[in-house]
């Protein structure tokens, strides 16, 4: 990079090099702990959020994002479709993207029966290529973190291209310092069909939740998954926004208190950024 090269123009270059190397270096897909765990069976580990608690997230979506009846939106790792489904009943149009193909068949089954044309596309949030397509971006439940802090970096670069001018993200994922203090070190639960035990500890050093997951199946099937997800304190991840361009609108610590953050009561961390309009 020349010395008297402008900062924004190096930036760019410099994170453009990384996702190319990145991209040549990264583990394969196939072989990575979220494409084992969002098959179908997460469904039964994992029961179906209510309608209630659905419309409320959807409702601080739309007020974070401004989003005007007929705005173009992204969500990126729809999952089953939970949020694009009801995004496109409120009269958005929608991209929904995910790397489960079994999630998706589940959403695109729900948007046929209801005649909703929802967009569902197979992908990886690491490949996306879409330049000034949305008015606004989704990140929702927790779906940012899998990679590594590289690999992250990228991703909310490619979400920042992704975005029209003016153009805003919101994104939630779980609050680091809330996890911490409030999360056991061994949890279990009764699923659908199955009983689900997880063994869970934090890497300090990375930052990250390691989860050794086991489920059990009436029928004494067993399954085992190792979970490993990046946690962000606020500020990470306001500066992780920051260094790819975004400018920071607001913080939340819920989708019930919007525009307030309460350290580590709050159990989320929800950002809403901007892609500057100029």
């Amino acid at each position: 990079v020349p010395p008297d090269a402008d900062p924004v123009w190096a930036r760019d270059a410099l994170l453009s090099l990384a996702g190319d190397y990145l991209k040549q270096h990264r583990t394969p897909t196939e072989r990575a702990w979220f494409a084992e765990v969002f098959r179908a069976e997460y469904l039964k580990a994992h029961p179906v959020r209510s309608d209630v608690t659905t419309q409320a997230e959807v409702d601080f979506i739309e007020q974070r994002l401004g989003a005007l009846e007929g705005a173009r939106l992204l969500d990126v790792a729809c999952g089953y479709g939970r949020h694009s489904l009801e995004l496109a009943r409120r009269g958005h149009e929608l991209v929904g993207l995910d790397l489960s193909l079994d999630m998706l068949k589940r959403a695109l089954a729900a948007a046929q029966e209801e005649g909703l044309a929802v967009k569902f596309v197979h992908g990886d949030m690491r490949d996306l290529n879409f330049d000034q397509v949305f008015d606004g971006v989704l990140s929702f439940d927790t779906s940012f973190g899998f990679f590594s802090d590289a690999e992250n970096i990228a991703v909310l670069r490619s979400l920042h291209r992704a975005l029209k001018r003016g153009g805003r993200l919101v994104i939630d994922v779980l609050n680091r310092d809330y996890a911490i203090q409030a999360i056991p070190n061994r949890n279990w639960w009764e699923g659908d069909g199955c009983l689900v035990q997880e063994d869970i500890e934090y890497d300090h050093a990375e930052s990250r939740l390691r989860i050794k997951r086991f489920l059990v199946y009436a029928d004494g099937t067993q399954r085992d998954y190792d979970i490993s997800l990046r946690l962000y304190g606020p500020h990470e991840l306001v500066r992780a926004l920051e260094l790819v361009g975004f400018e920071i609108v607001d913080l939340s610590g819920s989708v019930h208190s919007a525009g307030a953050f309460f350290g580590a009561f709050s159990p989320r961390v929800v950002v809403t950024a901007r892609r500057k309009p100029g």
